[in-house]
């Protein structure tokens, strides 16, 4: 519980949060990737993406995969 709530403040605290007075999942993500104590869950909280911009990111990578199995 201590954890969740030290995770809680320090994303309102230093997220976009203080003005409307909400903890949003990007002030979470963000906390997770910029502070070395909770970096561990940059997996679990990952920065949300467009789904277009993972399907082009996606492609990319075959295609890179693909030019690597052709030499």
């Amino acid at each position: 519980e201590l954890f969740v709530q030290h995770l809680a403040l320090s994303s309102f605290n230093n997220g976009s949060g203080k003005d409307s007075n909400t903890l949003e999942y990007s002030d979470l993500a963000k906390t997770t990737e910029e502070n070395e104590t909770f970096h561990f869950l940059t997996d679990i909280l990952p920065k949300k993406i467009l789904a277009r911009d993972y399907l082009k990111t996606l492609e990319q990578m075959q295609e890179e995969e693909e030019e690597e199995a052709d030499l």
